[in-house]
Formats: structure tokens, C-alpha cells, sequence
């Protein structure tokens, strides 16, 4: 077992992550900071859909209601977010923060 800088437990099989203990050790993140974990075959959502825009939209309305955005304001962060390419899923990732 190998402590992560964030308390979490990972384990190494054979020298490789082992990708189970990855989704766990985020999950685990993630609850620690009071997030409710959905296991992703029960979100309501199409499987390709990458962006949950619904919950997404609802987020930024309340995240950012003292800037009063526009519903045009909003859809171009949408826009935005769903054009970053996957391919490379690194590079997209690193390119969206």
C-alpha cells in the first residue's frame, strides 16, 4: 500500500496501478468533502453523454446567481466545456482548467 498526499490508500499490483483503487480513492475525495456519490449506471443520462448539462446548468445558476448570468451566458459555458476534445483525454482535460 502507498499513503497519497491526500490520506488515501493506493494500491500497486505488480508495479501498475490498479485503475478500481483510483475510482475509490476520488470517490473517497470527494465524500470526505461532502459530495454524494452516484454510481454512474443510475444517473439519468445517455451512456455517450459526457456533460450532465441539466445538473450542470442548475449548478452554475446557483454557483454564480449574485453575477445574475444570462441564459446566453450560461449556454456559452456549456458550449464551451462540451467542445474540449477527448482526444487526447489528457491534453483536454489539462486544456479545460
Amino acid at each position: 500500500m502507498l499513503k497519497g498526499e491526500l490520506g488515501v490508500d493506493y494500491s500497486v499490483i505488480n508495479g501498475n496501478f490498479v485503475e478500481e483503487n483510483l475510482e475509490q480513492a476520488i470517490i473517497s475525495i470527494f465524500q470526505k468533502q461532502c459530495y454524494t456519490y452516484v454510481l454512474g449506471e443510475n444517473i439519468n443520462r445517455r451512456y455517450e453523454d459526457i456533460l450532465l448539462v441539466d445538473d450542470l446548468r442548475e449548478y452554475i445558476n446557483a454557483r454564480y446567481n449574485a453575477a445574475n448570468l444570462s441564459e446566453v451566458e450560461i449556454q456559452e459555458i456549456i458550449n464551451e466545456l462540451d467542445s474540449i476534445s477527448e482526444i487526447p483525454l489528457y491534453a483536454g482535460n489539462k486544456n479545460a482548467v
